[in-house]
């Protein structure tokens, strides 16, 4: 459950606009008349009338527009809940930094199986033969692995 903390309460002439910045997580409470909420990246138009809420989920601006004389209650997360949120985020975002990691290990190393076994194929003349080929026994160990400076 959100904790939220009072903010602030506006009253808002018709046609006039409140600017929200970084509200994410917040909440847009219509207490009277009509509000006309527009977010930053976001395509929807939202209206929203006397008893209504709309969460904020842009970081960026956010445009809370009276269509006609309103009072506007805008309420934040509480500073635990906001912690718990920001740490939420940072769990998604190492989770697919993670993963593009293993992804691109995983390409590396398919990358480095493909070249072996064309190699492999060269030496054997496409016989399968690379593998029981005399020269291979004579590698020594520090050239056989890759390292590194080898990518």
């Amino acid at each position: 459950m959100k904790h939220q903390t009072d903010w602030t309460t506006r009253k808002l002439e018709a046609l006039t606009t409140l600017p929200v910045c970084n509200g994410a997580g917040g909440s847009v409470v219509c207490v009277t008349g009509e509000l006309w909420i527009t977010q930053e990246g976001d395509a929807r138009d939202i209206i929203i009338g006397a008893g209504e809420r709309f969460e904020v989920d842009s970081r960026g601006l956010t445009l809370v527009h009276a269509l006609q004389p309103s009072v506007v209650r805008l309420h934040r997360l509480d500073s635990d809940a906001l912690r718990a949120c920001v740490e939420a985020s940072a769990k998604r975002l190492r989770r697919a930094a993670l993963a593009d990691l293993a992804r691109g290990a995983l390409a590396r190393i398919a990358s480095v199986v493909r070249q072996a076994i064309q190699h492999a194929a060269r030496i054997g003349g496409g016989r399968g033969e690379a593998l029981a080929h005399p020269h291979l026994n004579t590698i020594p160990k520090e050239r056989a692995c890759l390292s590194s400076t080898s990518r």
